[in-house]
């Protein structure tokens, strides 16, 4: 991550749409997310769609086969994340799902 995302990386994630997105600051949040992520998730399969460009800006399309962990429910997470590019790093991401994460469910 270190190689491609700028220290200062702001991540913006609207995890469910009754509640006010999340916003994280710098690359140690972001990482702690993944952590997290990988912790509460037991991953299947992944597929990845892109990248898409468009100037300064490029989006990627995942399809990931998961399990929660915590309720053991199984389901294909489908997300785009779209990217910020800025003196070549990326600056800022902001991450789609096409329905709430399974932790939100």
């Amino acid at each position: 991550m270190a190689r491609f995302f700028s220290a200062d990386h702001v991540r913006f994630e609207p995890l469910d749409v009754r509640e006010p997105p999340i916003e994280m600051h710098g690359m140690e949040g972001i990482r702690q997310g993944s952590r997290e992520f990988a912790e509460q998730h037991e991953i299947h399969d992944v597929e990845v769609d892109g990248p898409f460009v468009g100037g300064m800006r490029f989006a990627v399309g995942f399809s990931i086969d998961a399990t929660f962990t915590p309720t053991g429910r199984r389901a294909t997470i489908r997300k785009l994340d779209v990217y910020t590019v800025q003196g070549g790093a990326i600056v800022r991401s902001e991450v789609y799902y096409s329905a709430p994460p399974l932790s939100a469910r």
